[in-house]
């Protein structure tokens, strides 16, 4: 495909003529890199294009993947309930046929294939999706032969994160580039029914707290751990020093794109099928926050993101505050985008203590 057929394509899919620059500009330099600077030429990616994929509805047969059980629930039933600190929360999750799959999601997936290994862990990202709101999700694998030894108490439910007294402090995940943040929100979850001692297998929920160019700029991998030792004062051994090792840099060449609501207030969202971009029109007020985001859809349902109205809903995995007021939220569950009806979002401006005032928008499609 040339690159005037891609963008007329794109043209058709409503994708914004800024996204196609990005993701044209990235594409076409696109490589992997370690962070020891860029492999040979013989490691450029072969995809020398990108696109952008609009995803409608969710009623079309596909050979899908694993990376789509991201939007089941992993092992943990419907819902989950704890208590933290004297408040309560819930985690809403979905269920997911890979079959009912659109065509257009399935082929914005990308292989990764990376891997990276620490400390007797090995962590292999798989497949990994992209959109236009600057989040995402990447199928992957952790392996150690003597046991992941993880803490089921730590976390949200489900998130893998290491026993005080395994040999691994962390998973993590960034983005490289210049001129743009290395930060990115991340949630590693594994699947209950699909894990063992020693190897844990689940979907890292990611969302930029940029744009969607630090996820282009490229993204990688690690895992981190110590030698040495820490006593219950904090006082650490003469050995003690942090390490890492860190994957190769892989750059996205495919965008799933986002439908765009806006509200007369100048309240602006846009909607993936996979998480949601809020930008309020109170956030110009200073002090502000976004206590609730719903969305309703075309068969009369809603979809509650976040409500924290009596308990803390949760039908996200990462959310984060941007430098602008705006924030991102990765779902539990996959949205046909064509499906929603309108967007409701709601939130507060000042303080307790010198006043709040309280703010709701509903936001429609936009022409």
């Amino acid at each position: 495909m040339r690159k005037n057929e891609l963008h007329e394509a794109m043209e058709h899919m409503h994708a914004s003529e800024d996204t196609y620059e990005r993701v044209m500009e990235r594409a076409q330099a696109g490589r992997r890199r370690s962070r020891r600077g860029p492999l040979p030429a013989a490691a450029v990616m072969g995809a020398a294009m990108a696109g952008v994929l609009v995803t409608g509805g969710v009623a079309y047969a596909v050979s899908g993947g694993d990376i789509f059980s991201a939007w089941g629930d992993h092992g943990m039933g419907e819902r989950v309930e704890w208590s933290y600190a004297g408040n309560d929360f819930s985690l809403e999750l979905g269920t997911l046929d890979p079959g009912a799959v659109s065509d257009d999601l399935a082929a914005s997936v990308e292989h990764v294939g990376l891997s990276v290994t620490g400390n007797g862990y090995t962590l292999t990202i798989e497949d990994m999706l992209v959109d236009e709101n600057g989040c995402g999700v990447a199928s992957f694998t952790l392996e150690n032969p003597e046991g992941i030894r993880n803490n089921p108490e730590y976390g949200l439910p489900g998130e893998l994160v290491p026993d005080d007294d395994a040999p691994l402090d962390a998973l993590g995940m960034s983005a490289t580039g210049e001129g743009t943040s290395t930060l990115l929100d991340y949630k590693w979850i594994y699947d209950q029914e699909l894990s063992t001692d020693t190897l844990a297998r689940g979907t890292v929920y990611f969302s930029a707290f940029g744009n969607l160019d630090n996820v282009l700029s490229g993204v990688s991998w690690s895992l981190s751990w110590h030698t040495g030792a820490v006593d219950e004062e904090g006082n650490v051994s003469a050995d003690f020093e942090n390490c890492d090792a860190q994957s190769d840099v892989f750059i996205p060449s495919k965008v799933v794109g986002a439908r765009e609501f806006v509200a007369e207030d100048g309240s602006v969202v846009t909607v993936s099928p996979f998480s949601i971009h809020v930008d309020p029109s109170w956030k110009e007020a200073g002090d502000s926050s976004v206590d609730e985001v719903a969305l309703h859809l075309a068969d009369g349902s809603t979809y509650v993101v976040v409500s924290e109205d009596k308990a803390m809903t949760m039908g996200y995995y990462t959310a984060n505050l941007l430098d602008d007021g705006s924030s991102n939220y990765t779902f539990t569950r996959l949205v046909g985008t064509s499906e929603v009806v309108s967007v409701e979002v709601s939130g507060t401006t000042g303080d307790p203590i010198s006043g709040e005032a309280a703010h709701a928008a509903t936001l429609e499609p936009a022409a």
